[in-house]
């Protein structure tokens, strides 16, 4: 759960010389330590007053810029109810009611009892009535802007206008206050946070509240946060990040170890048994998680910049800015009105890209009790209506977060640890992670691609090959590196390659032998184009480096088979490394393994299995009875011996017991499926290895 600290400077509560700080999270409510106090002597009576002045005018502005918004709304959905006299609209059909529509309800609506809407929904523990939030997917025609980028996008255009100006003068108003209480630390967060909103009109804006934040002398932590807001907001992540670093180091500890309680970015219902000790956990526990849930949330490791943290961080900036006023925009920040689910939504998701007013009913009579869902002075008819109010996100977002069982034990994770997007099998919309998160550069994960792994003395030979998407521009030129980690901000970079969209990448390098993630990443030179990535743990393979008494195998590789004869040592097969281990064609694949613990004299036997792994029907058995051409030899088995074990392969380390081989092998009689192919040796003592590989015969998705 991650805690978001949200300042309570409001109205009368400033008539304490103490500022007051709540963190949120969940429903539960604490006071921190109040590093955010600005006054070091109670504040005279004229300070007080220009502050509430201030707060008093943001709000009137706040309630104009919402007032402003539902009427935009309303114009749009009115104009397209003229428009399509059925009302066709999915929002309208009663199918949309149950599938589409967000839940922010005194009871959870009819259609949300499945597990897939229930596990989405974001349980308020402070509002007076029993509130629920529900963000879904964009499924509005009508809204093709993004509020969450430019908060004004959700008005109309002549309203957006009217709005800017009454920006403007509230700038205005601040900075006056600035000038007579220049170490104010609330009144320098909103001069900052109303020059950003309204950047999208004037970038000078941007530059004016990019000073201000660097000229900041009031704390070093607020200083530093606000800079990497900042520069986040104008596009500039590595100066952001560096902000954000030096953020984190000036802040005091109790401070830290609310912004290091980050659990909540992680879905654990699939580890229900650890939610008890995750309540117990002291700030050192809650720092350690938080270093390694940013570690593996890093997009691309072949980038200094996190820029998954960094976004975390300007939300939590963002909401100690918007939460600052009692409402704000489409948010009411208020316990009574369930600001800690609210927190939670913008924590987990960031700001929504459309939130919608059902223009239904404000209230809900209770036998003779009235209870109206908006609290503050909005006037019925000009507030959002929360049980049909929704909370929607633009569909072009990713989920960068492991599962739990890979922050738990990360040098066992696998490709399927981190899901990106939704599976193949899974509709987009009925897929929903604990998190996401909206990137400049379209990052998606490499479906095929193939790895080698060769000991070299008492390190590793690691190879990677892969193909760029094929959704990537033709003429794109594609950078590829294979990277490896074995702890929080320590990379290196195996391998490293050049390519075009049409060609294959294939690298190789050397690494030590011990346990480390690996990550293959590929950035095309073309924005529209994006990055791709697989990442996985390599665990220490102790058989590859078994006592000489013992034989060990690698695991076979695939090969493009060429007219002359195979290589057999891994440096000369590299170039011939098949990008996958999907075979879309009728031909032959070359196989390369390396034994070790044998030694030159020794014969060997040999023996090479190919197994099916998915289940055939019984029509596709009568088939094979039946068919003319193919027949199914999956299950046979092909034993040679030997004289030697193969080619000696020179090390710099000196290392005499190793050998390679290759060969070629014809698939063109295995129907289409998953497969796996066998390697085992047997020396004639009866010392014996075995090692396989996974394919796929076909088009159907790889097996890794």
């Amino acid at each position: 759960m991650t805690l978001l600290l949200i300042r309570e400077t409001r109205r009368l509560r400033l008539l304490t010389w103490l500022t007051t700080w709540r963190t949120i999270s969940l429903g539960v409510a604490a006071t921190v330590t109040p590093t955010m106090s600005a006054w070091s002597q109670p504040p005279s009576r004229d300070t007080l007053a220009i502050v509430q002045t201030v707060m008093r005018a943001e709000e009137q502005f706040l309630r104009a810029w919402r007032t402003a918004w539902l009427k935009s709304d309303w114009d749009a959905w009115t104009a397209l109810d003229r428009s399509t006299p059925r009302n066709t609209n999915p929002r309208y059909a009663p199918e949309g009611m149950q599938q589409l529509w967000c839940v922010y309800a005194w009871k959870p609506p009819v259609g949300v009892e499945s597990p897939t809407r229930r596990s989405r929904m974001i349980p308020s523990g402070t509002a007076a009535v029993p509130t629920l939030l529900c963000p879904s997917w964009v499924v509005d025609p009508l809204h093709t802007n993004d509020a969450s980028t430019v908060l004004d996008s959700a008005l109309s255009p002549a309203r957006r206008d009217s709005i800017a100006l009454q920006r403007d003068s509230i700038l205005a108003l601040i900075d006056r206050a600035a000038e007579r209480l220049p170490g104010d630390r609330f009144l320098l967060g909103q001069r900052i946070r109303f020059r950003v909103d309204q950047a999208y009109r004037d970038h000078r804006r941007l530059d004016e509240a990019l000073a201000l934040a660097q000229g900041c002398t009031i704390d070093a932590w607020w200083c530093a946060s606000l800079e990497g807001f900042v520069h986040a907001r104008g596009g500039r992540l590595d100066s952001a990040s560096a902000a954000f670093a030096r953020a984190r180091r000036a802040a005091p500890e109790t401070l830290r170890c609310q912004l290091d309680n980050v659990v909540s970015l992680v879905d654990r219902r699939v580890a229900p048994l650890e939610a008890d000790t995750v309540r117990t956990w002291d700030c050192r526990e809650h720092a350690a998680f938080a270093e390694r849930l940013w570690w593996l949330s890093d997009p691309l490791w072949s980038d200094s910049i996190n820029e998954r943290r960094v976004e975390h961080d300007v939300r939590t900036v963002a909401l100690l800015l918007s939460a600052a006023l009692r409402t704000s925009e489409r948010f009411d920040w208020t316990s009574e009105a369930g600001a800690d689910a609210a927190a939670q939504l913008v924590t987990r998701y960031g700001w929504p890209a459309i939130m919608h007013w059902s223009r239904l009913v404000q209230s809900r009579r209770v036998g003779s009790r009235e209870i109206r869902f908006v609290h503050g002075r909005d006037p019925i008819t000009a507030a959002p209506s929360p049980p049909f109010t929704t909370q929607e996100y633009a569909v072009n977002r990713i989920r960068v977060t492991p599962s739990w069982a890979a922050l738990l034990h990360p040098f066992r994770a696998t490709t399927g640890d981190w899901e990106l997007t939704a599976p193949a099998d899974v509709p987009f919309r009925e897929w929903w992670p604990p998190e996401h998160f909206r990137r400049e550069r379209p990052l998606v994960a490499l479906s095929d691609w193939q790895l080698g792994v060769w000991r070299r003395g008492d390190s590793v030979l690691v190879a990677a090959a892969t193909a760029p998407p094929r959704a990537w521009h033709e003429s794109s030129r594609v950078s590829a590196a294979l990277v490896a980690s074995t702890a929080p901000s320590t990379f290196v970079r195996v391998a490293e390659g050049q390519t075009t969209r049409n060609e294959p990448i294939r690298m190789s390098g050397r690494r030590a032998a011990d346990a480390a993630l690996l990550s293959l990443e590929l950035c095309s030179v073309s924005a529209g184009d994006g990055d791709a990535r697989v990442r996985f743990a390599l665990p220490y393979d102790s058989s590859l480096f078994a006592p000489p008494a013992r034989v060990a195998i690698s695991s076979p590789v695939l090969l493009m088979t060429t007219s002359r004869t195979l290589p057999e040592t891994a440096e000369e097969i590299v170039p011939l490394l098949l990008p996958g281990t999907v075979v879309t064609e009728d031909k032959s694949v070359g196989l390369y393994w390396e034994t070790y613990g044998l030694q030159e004299t020794d014969s060997v036997e040999t023996t090479l299995q190919v197994e099916r792994l998915d289940a055939r029907g019984v029509f596709e058995r009568i088939g094979v009875l039946f068919s003319g051409g193919r027949s199914d030899l999956a299950g046979t088995q092909i034993r040679w011996w030997t004289p030697r074990p193969g080619a000696s392969i020179p090390s710099a380390q000196g290392d005499p017991a190793s050998f390679g081989r290759s060969l070629a092998i014809n698939l063109s009689d295995l129907r289409p499926g998953q497969y796996a192919i066998t390697v085992s040796v047997r020396a004639a003592d009866g010392r014996s290895a075995s090692a396989y590989r996974l394919f796929t015969l076909g088009s159907t998705a790889p097996v890794q």
